[in-house]
């Protein structure tokens, strides 16, 4: 589920990993802003005190630059062995040099703007693991999510294209003790494939759509639906997948209240939500 939408998922928030994301924000906020409250306290915690506590006369009103080779840009350590004490020297040795004098500051990589980003953080979380990646099935995932049709229908199709509509062979698998057979025809398991495209029924109401359609003669509805997607317009693609809620709509009424519509009347009803769908949202 969490999973994104372009990968074959549906994009929901992995909350985990969205906190991590939120907490990350925060340390972001104590290494770029250190005379901040909350970083002066962190500060304090510290057992391993990083403030210089050297006494030597010499360093009072003294700069840092003073602590430096003169025009080099290293520590001269001549200066650090006679003012410090042995383990301020240590810390003063740890603050390495930069080799420009230009203003250096922390920058956020996956920003263009160089600072950090909750969203942003989120997103390398999925990245790393493995959530977000780059594959997205020929395309078939990212034409399904940039349909235009009625919401409800995206969740039917990816749940279709994904294998999950509840099936007679789906609930068999999920250990519910259910007859196999289509009740069409009674000669067919039910799978995705057979009700939405390949028995006699959903032939007929292709037929009624478009002369020209054939069944997926065995293939997977996901790669059938691409093989749609290839051949139709987006608009005309909206009407298949609308005919496709129709004949899984159809399939219940047959299942649950034993009833069985014509063909002709399944996809004219489908055709006229979709068409008043469109009216409505021009």
């Amino acid at each position: 589920m969490v999973v994104h939408k372009h990968s074959g998922g549906i994009s929901f928030r992995c909350l985990h990993d969205h906190n991590i994301a939120i907490l990350g924000k925060q340390g972001w906020r104590l290494l770029t802003n250190e005379s901040s409250l909350v970083g002066r306290i962190f500060k304090l915690m510290d057992k391993d005190n990083p403030y210089i506590t050297s006494t030597h006369p010499a360093l009072f009103d003294a700069k840092v630059s003073q602590l430096m080779v003169p025009n080099e840009r290293r520590w001269d350590e001549d200066i650090l062995n006679d003012l410090f004490s042995d383990v301020d020297r240590e810390h003063v040795r740890g603050v390495v040099i930069s080799s420009s004098r230009e203003f250096h500051s922390r920058y956020w990589f996956f920003e263009a703007s160089g600072h950090y980003s909750v969203k942003s953080a989120y997103k390398r979380l999925q990245v790393l693991n493995g959530r977000w990646s780059r594959g997205d099935n020929l395309g078939l995932w990212r034409k399904l999510w940039n349909m235009k049709i009625p919401a409800k229908f995206y969740v039917f199709l990816w749940r279709a294209c994904r294998n999950n509509l509840p099936t007679r062979i789906s609930l068999k698998v999920k250990q519910v003790d259910v007859p196999l057979l289509y009740r069409h025809r009674h000669l067919e398991d039910e799978t995705v494939e057979h009700v939405l495209d390949d028995c006699s029924f959903s032939r007929q109401c292709w037929q009624h759509f478009n002369s020209s359609l054939s069944g997926s003669a065995g293939a997977l509805f996901s790669d059938w639906f691409l093989s749609m997607a290839s051949n139709f317009s987006s608009s005309s693609l909206g009407s298949v997948v609308v005919i496709c809620w129709a004949l899984w709509k159809a399939r219940n009424e047959l299942v649950w209240n034993n009833k069985q519509p014509l063909a002709n009347v399944v996809v004219q009803s489908a055709l006229a939500y979709f068409d008043q769908w469109k009216s409505a949202k021009s």
